[in-house]
């Protein structure tokens, strides 16, 4: 699918936004993600007054970029260690 497409799909969105006064659209649903970015997953972030934004787990990063023309912004869905996990993980290896 083109890129004009997309930026179609996403102009008529905004439209249908306006006309029913909604600041912000905010698209959890892969299939209706997909129709709109050509990238399947993450959450689409549609404001009225700016350009989309695709928020995906760091790990699909670069693959949303290589997919898709919108900003992409990445999260981590792993929690990185805290100290108080660091000595546990040392504790046990020093036992």
């Amino acid at each position: 699918m083109s890129n004009l497409n997309y930026r179609d799909r996403i102009k008529r969105l905004k439209e249908r936004m306006n006309l029913d006064n909604i600041d912000v659209a905010v698209i959890t649903r892969s299939g209706d993600v997909l129709y709109l970015t050509g990238f399947e997953g993450g959450t689409l972030v549609v404001p009225i007054s700016d350009e989309p934004i695709l928020i995906v787990p760091r790990l699909e990063y670069y693959r949303a970029l290589e997919l898709t023309k919108v900003e992409v912004l990445a999260y981590s869905d792993v929690k990185s260690p805290t100290v108080e996990d660091e000595k546990v993980l040392f504790k046990k290896f020093d036992e």
